[in-house]
């Protein structure tokens, strides 16, 4: 049986917690012997245009459309005609989504069109910035409803279920585990006491990065920012504003397999996030803890369900704090040595793979 897999969606070049997941689980997938074609746009200030050197990856670049009534960049059209071209070359099993716009509909005109099941995989972010605007509601369910399987996570597994009709179809997973044969890695020096990685966009300012600011001028700490996105102006300004242009180094956005060399570079990893910003949560979580490396989360986020699993299961790696008693920090609080050992990261690991390759056989014998 030939286990051929389109994906129509957020994968590298394109930056983003989405790609980065997504890539990793591909990664283990063809070692099991899973052939993968992907589709995906190419996104201004969000893409890596240099490490665009992948066969198997068909971009649709950005391009200035000419003027058209009602304005359109036509991005589903182009979107559509790349997938038609990829498909006369590869002739896939499942076809795959993994953000619902603006990839969803033409990946369900794709699997429509072949007569292959359709399985959609989203994000957290797509469904926290639409579900409450009426105009999206009945799309959203129409999607839904259209796929073979439907993966959601605990933040969203509510509203999942209620736009869904048939709840055999819906399968609630864990979202990320990273390969601790990747990340974990104590050979490697540290060279910076935090890092900061991640888009700099509309949501920038909820993640606490006035607080980091102080606590990297109060502390004279050395810090990594792995950033780029629309307010980098805004950000540059402030950093020059505090004198910190020393103490912080500026490399913009990474592909996903030169994270685990940044991160283990780092004592700890800033991991705020104030009220107001996406419901969501951050790979980058589960990456330091894979890389045994500290994060600096505040005490007043909701905790969700993956945040008591890490508490559980990492809790030396995980410190909260409030504004008041992130200043206090000597340090050593920004160093550990008491992360769980491999194998246990490896047990952990393989039941995620395991839960996948159940999930893709299940749509296999559709």
């Amino acid at each position: 049986m030939s286990k051929n897999i389109l994906l129509i969606g957020k994968y590298p070049p394109v930056q983003g917690g989405v790609a980065a997941k997504t890539y990793w689980l591909y990664e283990q997938l063809k070692v099991k012997g899973y052939n993968i074609r992907t589709v995906t746009t190419e996104i201004e200030n969000y893409s890596i245009l240099e490490e665009h050197e992948d066969k198997d990856v068909h971009l649709v670049k950005l391009k200035k459309i000419p003027w058209h009534i009602p304005y359109s960049e036509l991005i589903y059209d182009r979107l559509l005609n790349i997938c038609l071209e990829a498909v006369n070359e590869f002739t896939p099993d499942i076809i795959e989504t993994n953000y619902l716009w603006p990839f969803c509909s033409v990946a369900a005109n794709i699997s429509n069109h072949l007569k292959k099941p359709l399985l959609i995989r989203h994000a957290g972010s797509d469904i926290a910035k639409f579900r409450s605007d009426p105009e999206f509601i009945e799309i959203i369910r129409n999607y839904l409803n259209r796929a073979n399987k439907v993966v959601t996570n605990s933040t969203s597994n509510d509203f999942i279920n209620e736009l869904c009709k048939d709840k055999n179809r819906i399968e609630l997973m864990q979202r990320y585990i990273p390969d601790p044969q990747v990340f974990n890695d104590k050979k490697i020096n540290k060279k910076y006491d935090i890092l900061l990685a991640g888009k700099i966009n509309f949501y920038w300012q909820h993640k606490g990065i006035d607080i980091l600011l102080s606590l990297i001028s109060a502390k004279k700490l050395k810090a990594l920012f792995i950033i780029d996105g629309n307010y980098m102006e805004d950000l540059n300004e402030k950093i020059k504003k505090e004198n910190l242009d020393e103490n912080i180094e500026i490399i913009k956005f990474v592909h996903p397999k030169e994270m685990p060399k940044f991160i283990n570079q780092c004592e700890s990893v800033w991991c705020w996030e104030d009220e107001g910003a996406i419901e969501d949560f951050s790979n980058l979580i589960w990456e330091a803890c894979f890389c045994n490396v500290k994060c600096i989360l505040n005490s007043d986020r909701r905790i969700s369900l993956e945040m008591e699993y890490l508490k559980e299961n990492f809790p030396a790696l995980i410190e909260m704090y409030n504004k008041e008693e992130i200043l206090k920090l000597q340090m050593e609080d920004f160093k550990n040595n008491q992360g769980k050992g491999v194998s246990e990261m490896n047990n952990i690991y393989t039941s995620y793979v395991d839960q996948n390759i159940a999930l893709y056989n299940s749509l296999l014998n559709t």
